[in-house]
């Protein structure tokens, strides 16, 4: 549950060490304030569905028409938090990097990349993410051959990873003189933009080391010695 979530969060913000870790500070941070918005939301909704069935017990007819148009934006944020609550994996919540890459079919797959980085640009513009392009490669007669992009906002990655994966089109080509139907294939991968320090701890008892004797030119030395680990 919610409440769950921020007693561990704020437990481990109250630890002494806590802003020893810039980043993984500000990560947590981040992630201890939407918690609390959601949840500060969820209390609004839910007192507002107590008025309204007060309200409606004491309503007329036309009365309760009105109610239930004002109830309205309640009930589609009602269903916005469904799917936050959904989105709980451990990255869900960071921002990503968005990639789209043409696969076969050409100057057809190039122009099915571009159409594809038009679509998602409008998605990310609709939900209020932060984009910025990395990099792009221009198809050689048309499209984009490739285009990456940073895309930042409250659950980017979470909502975003559900497009990674193979992407197919088919339509009469208008590259195509002799107007025949084309396949075409485009790419996306979608990462998590981890904003903190990943230490990794390599434990000598797990690695296993061998030399042995190396071979080819070098002279009579390599013969002898194990001079190849």
């Amino acid at each position: 549950s919610y409440d769950v979530k921020i007693k561990n969060l704020e437990e481990e913000v109250n630890q002494e060490n806590f802003w020893n870790d810039a980043n993984n500070a500000r990560n947590v941070m981040s992630k201890l304030n939407n918690l609390k918005k959601t949840k500060e939301e969820i209390n609004l909704i839910e007192s507002n569905i107590e008025s309204f069935q007060d309200l409606i017990e004491i309503s007329n007819e036309e009365e309760i028409i009105n109610l239930f148009k004002e109830i309205e934006n309640d009930i589609l944020r009602v269903g916005e938090l469904k799917i936050l609550t959904l989105l709980n994996n451990e990255y869900d919540n960071e921002d990503a990097i968005f990639e789209i890459h043409s696969g076969a079919g050409g100057t057809e797959a190039c122009d099915w990349v571009l159409m594809l980085s038009r679509m998602y640009q409008r998605y990310f513009d609709n939900n209020d993410f932060k984009v910025e392009i990395l990099d792009y490669l221009d198809g050689d007669e048309a499209g984009l051959k490739s285009i990456t992009f940073s895309v930042k906002g409250e659950y980017a990655y979470g909502f975003l990873k559900s497009e990674i994966g193979v992407h197919r089109l088919v339509r009469i080509s208008p590259f195509d003189s002799n107007a025949r139907r084309h396949t075409s294939f485009a790419s996306v991968l979608v990462t998590p933009l981890i904003d903190k320090d990943i230490n990794i701890e390599i434990n000598p008892n797990d690695l296993r080391i061998d030399v042995y004797r190396s071979s080819g030119k070098g002279g009579q030395g390599v013969n002898t010695t194990d001079s190849a680990v």
